[in-house]
């Protein structure tokens, strides 16, 4: 194969940037966030540097130089691959390095090969590091060697060795067969020697690498200096005396206490790890906020601000958090850009602003948004936990911003049992070794970190549950009630309390379709139709909003029939509540939308149900386990009272979650995990496990007069042959196109239609989308 090569000095990394310099600011990028964080071991911001050095050297041949970057014709497309190779050419200086910075064998292992890794993978997902052997250094490589100015990288090396206080490196052309052999060798031996903190601390570097490299190549040399942003530590605490003043009546008490509680007792803690258990309603949105800005004002100097990383659960409540605090900093006359505040989920726009309103531009500004490039995060589980506890590229390009941070989880009992151990690991691997603050949010305290790591920031927690007895829990689920017993059931309570808001929340969309179709035929003689509100994922996120918004904003009687899409965060308030047989924990968030701010004449009245499900009737219709269902009516049951007050709520979650921790086993993640097990993590660990086969529908409701602007702007962005352009207009339509999209679960080994369907009305929308209820058809959907 004929070859022709390139002098180093005169390689480009990118069209018109020399590789040089590319390598050298991705190095100082990375080498000045490792010093702010990642000192320990002492000489890890050097081999950070190195590793930025490095990471391009494969780029130096004439199968990149003309096949990647002038896009000329190479005999084989693997040989204008550059990530392999520059490992390759890194191995040797890298492991002089180790070995003379380490301080035992194994260090020096698992920094060698954790360094190659990233390297090796700065392109794509990490690998497992048993399995990083495999294809290491094949017969590309020796093509690409050929064809190198290995005269010229040597000398690069040694300069870049001499830049960390190696001047004594002398480069020399790397023996494939004896690197894979001390691959091998390395491996073996660091069995018993790996843990969590290691699997964290390469996290990291990949992070370090990925981030800087998009970055500088983005912007050509010139990253953006995001001026960071200071926040007056008083802001919330300043907003809740102007907007509530003096707290009169007892729940304004209530909020204030926890608000003041939560904070005295943060800032005067040396603890990393906290927990705050309070009864829904009493404000630990604005309590916790209050208290982190104070937090980050105290742990501030002069090289280090905190970043504070809100979480939820689900995208649904996002916006809503989101607009609470976005009022706090705009009633103190702050300007809220992203660099102040950043929302972020799949759906976010990546578009960026900041204080002095830079036009970044769509590549960049996706790179900050990603990157979380700003003082408070606003985001869900999913972002941060699959970046911590994952593998792949874009997710973990944002994990460099965890260290040092105060991370918020509110709604933890959202997060599935088996993943509590592995949560546990990773959570205390961050507090210890990375300075994090994690506080964990929640109405029933699930054990997900043993009490003996963590301080409760509300100490008298248990009085001012015993405060709120805003409702009373009516066992009714000791015995299953057929389903249509159930339905005549609910028409007389409706019957019996005209006049009140009721909210009936059922486990699946098709028994909830079909309870609302009888309740509207069954009532019609007292209901008008706008009296009945319909919510699940069988409607789109737009029609939703419009929907809850509506009850929120309301005070006039109606029927509400959801399922548990009305649960975690959602702020209306109820008369009467209807649930399904469910986990506990989300029994009583169905409960904490009933008299939510103790507003009504008369308590509240929570209703818990057992309905028989019948298979050939509700498919799907389990989709609890049902060990969490029976530790639900176990404990409810053996309470002993057949009706049983808010004040009880505490007790009840904590025998509950003592059950299902004792019955349910952990998922044993934390065991790939402590071997650098990257892939199978990222395979096992799944927040939402949910891999059925979908179609998804666009909506074009004539009552929605921009939605066919939105379809055809899509259909053009479709059309269009360059994938950077379609990737940067579908961010101009992303959040609104999605907003009026429905994905439907398929029949088990049916096969997906191929992108998204447009329901209109040229297509009879009225025979797919019902404006009430949805899509019809969609006995599969979940919730």
């Amino acid at each position: 194969m004929s070859t022709r090569i390139y002098e180093f000095d005169k390689c480009w990394s990118h069209p018109g940037r020399p590789l040089s310099d590319h390598q050298s600011k991705v190095a100082e990028l990375m080498y000045d966030e490792a010093c702010r964080h990642l000192n320990q071991p002492p000489f890890l911001p050097r081999l950070v540097r190195l590793i930025g050095l490095f990471h391009d050297l494969g780029k130096a041949t004439w199968y990149f130089q003309d096949g990647r970057l002038r896009e000329q014709a190479i005999p084989r497309r693997e040989l204008g691959n550059h990530a392999n190779f520059s490992a390759l050419l890194s191995f040797d200086a890298l492991e002089m390095a180790t070995t003379v910075w380490g301080a035992d064998d194994n260090e020096r292992a698992f920094l060698l090969l954790i360094a190659i890794m990233v390297i090796r993978r700065h392109h794509g997902a990490l690998k497992d590091l048993v399995t990083m052997v495999d294809g290491i250094h094949t017969e590309a490589e020796e093509f690409q060697l050929a064809a190198s100015d290995t005269n010229g990288i040597g000398g690069y090396v040694q300069k870049a060795m001499c830049l960390v206080g190696l001047p004594d490196y002398k480069f020399h052309i790397p023996d494939q067969a004896e690197i894979r052999k001390k691959y091998r060798r390395r491996v073996r031996h660091l069995r018993q020697y790996l843990t969590e903190s290691h699997f964290v601390l390469a996290g990291q570097l990949f992070s370090l690498l990925v981030w800087a490299d998009k970055i500088d190549a983005a912007t050509g040399g010139n990253s953006p200096d995001i001026a960071r942003i200071l926040i007056n530590e008083t802001i919330v605490s300043d907003y809740c005396t102007n907007t509530f003043g003096d707290p009169k009546d007892e729940i304004s008490q209530i909020r204030n206490h926890v608000r003041q509680t939560v904070e005295g007792s943060l800032l005067n803690s040396e603890s990393r790890l906290f927990t705050l258990t309070a009864p829904t309603g009493t404000g630990k949105t604005i309590a916790v906020m209050n208290a982190a800005i104070k937090l980050r004002s105290k742990l501030s100097d002069a090289t280090h601000t905190p970043r504070i990383v809100y979480c939820m659960p689900f995208t649904s409540i996002i916006d809503q958090n989101y607009s609470v605090i976005q009022d706090v900093f705009e009633s103190s006359g702050l300007r809220v850009t992203d660099d102040l505040l950043l929302k972020h989920h799949h759906l976010a726009s990546k578009d960026f602003t900041d204080q002095n309103e830079t036009e970044f531009g769509y590549d960049i500004g996706q790179l900050l948004t990603t990157s979380w490039d700003s003082e408070i995060i606003i985001t869900t589980f999913i972002q941060l936990l699959n970046s911590m506890i994952g593998n792949q590229n874009k997710m973990m390009r944002k994990l460099l911003r965890i260290p040092g941070s105060i991370v918020l989880l509110d709604e933890v009992q959202a997060i599935p049992r088996e993943f509590w151990e592995t949560i546990e690991k990773i959570l205390l691997t961050y507090a210890n070794l990375y300075q994090c603050r994690f506080v964990l949010l929640t109405a029933t305290k699930p054990l997900i970190i043993d009490s003996k790591h963590t301080v409760e920031l509300l100490p008298d927690h248990a009085d001012v549950f015993a405060r709120f007895n805003r409702y009373d829990i009516h066992v009714k689920c000791e015995e299953e009630i057929r389903f249509a017993d159930f339905k005549a059931a609910i028409v007389q309570s409706i019957r019996a309390n005209y006049g009140k808001r009721i909210l009936v929340v059922m486990n699946t969309v098709q028994s909830s379709i079909e309870l609302f179709e009888h309740l509207h035929e069954s009532l019609s003689d007292v209901f008008d139709k706008d009296t009945f509100i319909y919510l699940s994922t069988n409607i789109t996120p737009r029609d939703r909003k419009r929907r809850i918004d509506l009850i929120r904003e309301s005070t006039a009687p109606m029927v509400i029939v959801s399922t548990q899409v009305i649960e975690a965060g959602v702020d209306i308030s109820v008369d009467i509540v209807h649930r399904d047989l469910a986990p506990l924990d989300s029994i009583i968030q169905s409960a904490g939308r009933c008299n939510r701010s103790n507003e009504r004449a008369t308590k509240g009245e929570v209703y818990v149900w057992s309905i028989q499900k019948d298979e050939n009737e509700w498919q799907f219709a389990f989709i609890y386990l049902r060990l969490l269902l029976d530790s639900t009516k176990q404990v409810l049951v053996q309470h002993g009272l057949k009706k049983i007050p808010e004040t009880d709520v505490l007790q009840l979650g904590q025998k509950y979650f003592e059950l299902a921790k004792s019955r349910l086993a952990d998922s044993l993640i934390h065991e790939h995990v402590a071997f650098l097990a990257f892939e199978e993590v990222h395979k096992q660990f799944k927040l939402i496990e949910d891999d059925s086969a979908k179609d998804s529908y666009f909506i074009d409701q004539i009552s929605d007069p921009e939605a066919t602007g939105l379809w055809n702007e899509f259909q053009a962005l479709v059309a269009c042959n360059d994938a950077r352009e379609r990737r940067r207009r579908l961010q101009q339509i992303k959040t609104p196109f999605f907003e009026r999209v429905i994905n439907i679960r398929l029949p088990y080994g049916a096969d997906p239609t191929p992108g998204i369907q447009r329901i209109s009305e040229d297509s009879k929308l009225g025979c797919y989308y019902h404006e009430q209820t949805g899509f019809k058809g969609s006995g599969l959907a979940i919730f």
